[in-house]
């Protein structure tokens, strides 16, 4: 009898044995919820007012950067120069670099400065910088466009002048001009002479300047020979002091406000000497 019981309860546990792991497997796999992926907005974050600032930030950061490794790389050109045409490279630890920038600011302004447009490469730096502002103060202080404008044309007149100048009156060996303005200046030698290109480059200066900052030219009107010359002391003026007329005594005076009129115009009378009157009656 104990034998039977024995083997029933063997049973009874096997079955329960078989049966607990898949329940508590599915129950596991029931109860474990899939965490939620964040999905970045891009309109949130393109609406969010720090993100612009930042941009402005960053925009500010390469105008200062540029501006430096331009400027010191007219002091060590020669030095970075020959390093740079010497092969080397951005991750080089024993380059003889110059540059205030290093490496990276002696490859930029070597880029902009000699392969692109010489001194007017500064002008990329005011590009950046109006942007930056703009977008850190988050309102229109420049206009953007009208600044592209201007430097975009600014850059290719710019260096194309300094390149023909110091061409013609330097020995520097400096690239004033860059790549750009020498290629620009050989090009229309072969066309118009020295000459007719000096003549072009002449009036293309005077019209950049004229259409960016609009210059007054005041120039005196020619007086005709009938016309009197006015002299020293007679070239100014005096404002006439409009006096008070009797109209103006009349009202004053009365409460009436009488007034004394011919033909619609108002009677100035000149003062009268009481004193004089009553001496010659005597």
């Amino acid at each position: 009898m104990l034998l039977i019981i024995f083997v029933f309860m063997a049973k009874k546990g096997k079955g329960n044995s078989t049966k607990n792991p898949v329940e508590r497997t599915r129950k596991t796999k029931s109860d474990l919820k899939p965490e939620k992926e964040e999905k970045i907005n891009l309109k949130e974050l393109a609406r969010d007012e720090r993100t612009w600032k930042i941009i402005g930030a960053v925009f500010l950061f390469f105008a200062f950067f540029l501006f430096i490794a331009f400027i010191s790389y007219f002091f060590t050109w020669r030095n970075d120069q020959s390093e740079i045409k010497n092969g080397l490279s951005l991750l080089d630890g024993k380059a003889n670099i110059k540059n205030l920038l290093g490496v990276l600011g002696a490859f930029i302004s070597y880029f902009f400065i000699d392969n692109g447009f010489g001194v007017a490469s500064l002008l990329i730096c005011t590009f950046f910088f109006v942007v930056g502002v703009n977008l850190l103060f988050r309102r229109k202080v420049w206009s953007v466009w009208k600044n592209l404008r201007y430097v975009t044309i600014g850059m290719l007149v710019l260096s194309v002048c300094m390149a023909f100048v110091f061409g013609m009156f330097s020995a520097s060996q400096f690239p004033f001009g860059g790549a750009v303005g020498n290629m620009i200046v050989d090009w229309l030698k072969k066309i118009l002479g020295t000459v007719g290109t000096a003549a072009l480059l002449l009036v293309v200066a005077v019209s950049y300047i004229i259409w960016q900052f609009n210059p007054a030219f005041n120039i005196q009107r020619r007086k005709t020979d009938g016309e009197a010359t006015p002299e020293k002391g007679e070239e100014e003026k005096l404002v006439p002091v409009a006096a008070k007329t009797i109209n103006d005594l009349y009202a004053e005076n009365s409460s009436n406000g009488n007034s004394l009129k011919t033909n619609g115009e108002t009677l100035v009378l000149s003062p009268v000497n009481t004193n004089n009157d009553q001496s010659e009656l005597s």
